[in-house]
Protein backbone atom coordinates (compact mmCIF):
# COMPACT_ATOMS: atom_id res chain seq x y z
CA UNK A 1 0.00 0.00 0.00
CA UNK A 2 1.21 3.38 -0.70
CA UNK A 3 0.19 7.04 -0.79
CA UNK A 4 0.75 9.05 -4.16
CA UNK A 5 -1.48 12.18 -3.59
CA UNK A 6 -4.28 13.54 -2.48
CA UNK A 7 -7.52 13.55 -4.33
CA UNK A 8 -9.90 16.87 -5.04
CA UNK A 9 -13.33 17.19 -6.42
CA UNK A 10 -12.19 13.42 -8.09
CA UNK A 11 -8.80 14.41 -9.77
CA UNK A 12 -5.41 13.35 -8.51
CA UNK A 13 -4.00 16.83 -6.97
CA UNK A 14 -0.22 15.95 -6.55
CA UNK A 15 1.96 18.14 -4.48
CA UNK A 16 -0.78 19.08 -2.09
CA UNK A 17 0.95 16.14 0.69
CA UNK A 18 4.24 16.37 2.37
CA UNK A 19 6.12 13.02 3.17
CA UNK A 20 4.82 13.13 7.07
CA UNK A 21 1.04 13.56 6.10
CA UNK A 22 1.84 10.38 3.44
CA UNK A 23 2.81 8.25 6.39
CA UNK A 24 0.55 9.31 8.45
CA UNK A 25 -2.26 8.39 6.00
CA UNK A 26 -0.74 5.52 5.56
CA UNK A 27 -0.50 4.19 9.51
CA UNK A 28 -4.45 5.22 9.69
CA UNK A 29 -4.98 3.31 6.37
CA UNK A 30 -2.71 0.18 7.79
CA UNK A 31 -4.26 0.33 11.23
CA UNK A 32 -7.63 1.60 11.23
CA UNK A 33 -8.91 0.93 8.11
CA UNK A 34 -7.41 -2.30 7.14
CA UNK A 35 -7.03 -3.61 10.06
CA UNK A 36 -3.63 -5.26 9.07
CA UNK A 37 -2.72 -6.33 12.36
CA UNK A 38 -5.79 -8.74 12.14
CA UNK A 39 -5.18 -9.02 8.53
CA UNK A 40 -1.90 -9.10 7.48
CA UNK A 41 -2.33 -10.12 3.85
CA UNK A 42 -4.14 -9.49 1.11
CA UNK A 43 -4.59 -12.06 -1.35
CA UNK A 44 -6.19 -12.17 -4.81
CA UNK A 45 -6.80 -15.84 -6.42
CA UNK A 46 -7.55 -15.96 -10.22
CA UNK A 47 -10.38 -17.92 -11.75
CA UNK A 48 -10.21 -16.85 -15.41
CA UNK A 49 -8.45 -14.79 -17.79
CA UNK A 50 -10.00 -13.82 -21.08
CA UNK A 51 -8.47 -11.70 -23.66
CA UNK A 52 -10.49 -8.70 -24.90
CA UNK A 53 -8.54 -6.76 -27.98
CA UNK A 54 -5.30 -6.32 -26.62
CA UNK A 55 -5.63 -6.62 -22.84
CA UNK A 56 -6.87 -9.33 -21.00
CA UNK A 57 -9.88 -9.54 -18.05
CA UNK A 58 -8.72 -11.09 -14.85
CA UNK A 59 -11.34 -12.44 -12.58
CA UNK A 60 -11.14 -13.71 -9.52
CA UNK A 61 -11.47 -13.68 -5.38
CA UNK A 62 -10.19 -10.58 -3.55
CA UNK A 63 -9.86 -11.59 -0.10
CA UNK A 64 -9.34 -8.32 1.88
CA UNK A 65 -10.08 -7.81 5.61
CA UNK A 66 -10.96 -11.15 6.16
CA UNK A 67 -13.96 -11.24 3.21
CA UNK A 68 -13.56 -12.61 0.21
CA UNK A 69 -15.46 -11.37 -2.87
CA UNK A 70 -15.43 -11.59 -6.64
CA UNK A 71 -13.77 -8.97 -8.47
CA UNK A 72 -12.84 -8.41 -12.48
CA UNK A 73 -10.58 -6.08 -14.00
CA UNK A 74 -8.84 -5.44 -17.39
CA UNK A 75 -5.61 -5.76 -17.29
CA UNK A 76 -2.83 -4.15 -19.81
CA UNK A 77 0.97 -4.72 -20.57
CA UNK A 78 2.60 -1.18 -20.04
CA UNK A 79 6.50 -2.53 -20.92
CA UNK A 80 7.81 -5.21 -18.48
CA UNK A 81 4.84 -5.20 -16.80
CA UNK A 82 0.95 -6.11 -16.31
CA UNK A 83 -0.78 -3.09 -15.08
CA UNK A 84 -4.46 -2.23 -14.05
CA UNK A 85 -6.72 -0.19 -12.01
CA UNK A 86 -10.19 -1.60 -10.11
CA UNK A 87 -12.41 0.23 -7.91
CA UNK A 88 -13.54 -1.43 -4.79
CA UNK A 89 -16.55 -0.55 -2.18
CA UNK A 90 -14.99 -0.84 1.27
CA UNK A 91 -18.12 -1.52 2.38
CA UNK A 92 -18.40 -4.85 0.79
CA UNK A 93 -15.30 -5.67 2.70
CA UNK A 94 -16.63 -5.17 5.92
CA UNK A 95 -14.86 -1.95 6.01
CA UNK A 96 -15.62 1.80 7.56
CA UNK A 97 -14.49 4.24 5.36
CA UNK A 98 -11.97 6.49 7.23
CA UNK A 99 -13.07 10.01 9.23
CA UNK A 100 -11.03 12.66 10.93
CA UNK A 101 -11.69 16.02 12.31
CA UNK A 102 -14.96 15.29 12.65
CA UNK A 103 -16.13 14.69 9.26
CA UNK A 104 -14.74 17.03 7.77
CA UNK A 105 -12.06 14.35 6.05
CA UNK A 106 -13.08 11.27 4.94
CA UNK A 107 -12.38 8.94 2.47
CA UNK A 108 -15.49 7.71 0.13
CA UNK A 109 -16.40 4.22 0.42
CA UNK A 110 -15.14 3.63 -3.41
CA UNK A 111 -11.30 3.09 -3.01
CA UNK A 112 -9.14 2.88 -6.83
CA UNK A 113 -6.65 0.40 -6.45
CA UNK A 114 -3.43 0.49 -8.84
CA UNK A 115 -1.40 -2.88 -9.15
CA UNK A 116 1.90 -2.74 -11.42
CA UNK A 117 3.14 -6.35 -11.14
CA UNK A 118 6.66 -7.13 -13.26
CA UNK A 119 5.65 -10.08 -16.21
CA UNK A 120 8.35 -12.34 -14.74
Amino acid sequence: VSVLCAMKDGRDDYGTLSDGDKKKILGNISDDVLNSRRYPTVTFESTSVREQGSNHVVSGNLTLNGQTRSVSATVREDGSHWVTDVTIQQPDFGIKPYKALGGALKVKPEVRVSVRVPKS
